[in-house]
């Protein structure tokens, strides 16, 4: 889970502040994907929760992801590439990702 966190600690932009609630606010990535206008006022905003959890939204464009801890869903997997994340490193934490995750299920059974 931590693997995540570091993989979108690494590709945020430089350009961001975080809140004292504990979000990241920088320019969405994610805008002009989606046929709108890219964000010059910082509303792409990114949560990185201690249980492991990534969440995601824009308020230029109304994006919206979450990473559970768990497979990298589609939406979250864009997002980790408009962040420049090359896709090899996003394939990667996926498959470590996933085997994490099973070898918990088997242990905890």
């Amino acid at each position: 889970m931590l693997l995540i966190h570091q993989l979108v600690q690494e590709y945020l932009p430089q350009r961001r502040r975080q809140t004292a609630k504990g979000w990241w606010n920088f320019n969405g990535v994610c805008c002009h994907h989606r046929g709108h206008n890219p964000d010059t006022r910082s509303r792409g905003n990114a949560l990185l929760t201690p249980d492991g959890q990534v969440v995601v939204n824009c308020y230029n464009c109304g994006f919206k992801t979450v990473y559970r801890g768990s497979d990298i869903g589609t939406n979250f997997e864009n997002w980790l590439s408009w962040l420049g994340v090359p896709r090899a490193k996003i394939q990667e934490a996926d498959r470590k990702s996933t085997r994490l995750n099973s070898s918990h299920v088997k242990r905890s059974r």
